[in-house]
């Protein structure tokens, strides 16, 4: 069977991915751009690492993330306490992302949902046509952001989020 256009070309963008390059306003970018993320790459990591999938779990949702390893004075808790900051200062800020193909979107936060964990941060934004369910995760010397975006909200990015926390504490309780 000959692949249509329509697939060849969905195919071709799930590959090379769509990401949030630009946020406006600018101090509202850390909450939202997925290339080179504020969380992550404000903070100096000494090594970065990332990845960008599709789950197709009943939707398609689209899942971004990006990982910093620290140096031994990285603060989680500070880093924690700043990704708050950023999320409330734009809470009632109605904000534009642009993606990698250029399309606008015009995002709004959603109320603040509670992770029920110190090291791990949730909020969540909608557009009229996308919607994007997000995650920090900080602890010893490791960062991670978690994007998950689709048509609607409601994506289980919690559960991301713990899985990104048990890794980060795998690697601190490694012994060479």
């Amino acid at each position: 069977m000959k692949p249509s256009k329509t697939s060849i070309s969905t195919l071709a963008a799930l590959l090379l991915g769509n990401l949030f390059i630009t946020v406006e306003p600018e101090d509202c970018s850390g909450m939202a751009r997925e290339v080179d993320p504020p969380l992550i790459f404000d903070l100096d990591p000494a090594a970065t690492d990332g990845g960008h999938w599709v789950s197709d779990e009943g939707r398609q949702v689209i899942i971004d993330e990006a990982a910093g390893v620290y140096h031994a004075d990285f603060n989680a808790k500070r880093a924690l306490a700043e990704a708050e900051r950023t999320i409330e200062a734009c809470r009632e800020t109605p904000f534009t992302v642009t993606d990698m193909r250029g399309t606008e979107y015009h995002f709004r936060l959603l109320p603040h949902v509670s992770s029920g964990s110190p090291d791990i941060v949730l909020w969540s934004f909608t557009a009229a046509a996308w919607a994007c369910d997000n995650a920090f995760v900080a602890a010893h010397n490791a960062a991670v952001r978690i994007s998950t975006c689709a048509k609607i909200n409601g994506y289980d990015v919690l559960s991301l989020a713990r899985d990104a926390l048990k890794r980060i504490e795998k690697l601190a309780n490694t012994t060479a």
